[in-house]
């Protein structure tokens, strides 16, 4: 079984919590549950407070690094 992933990246205030807000209503809509995972390279995760409080969906979150970098060993086991 295939599983879909979608990346979201950009720069900070690009646009990439207004989509993911946008895409995670319409998978509300079709009744699809997505599971998301928030990496912050700080310590604190504002974006995936947002999605808790708005929409109450649970996030995994890697903070305090890049998944390319410094994360990339905890990545297969937050997927």
């Amino acid at each position: 079984m295939t599983i879909p992933v979608m990346i979201l990246s950009g720069f900070l205030g690009s646009g990439k919590t207004t989509l993911l807000l946008r895409l995670l209503e319409e998978a509300r809509i079709r009744g699809i549950r997505p599971g998301i995972l928030m990496n912050e390279l700080g310590k604190q995760d504002v974006d995936g407070n947002i999605l808790s409080e708005q929409l109450g969906v649970q996030v995994e979150k890697l903070l305090d690094g890049c998944v390319c970098c410094s994360k990339k060993e905890e990545l297969a086991g937050s997927l």
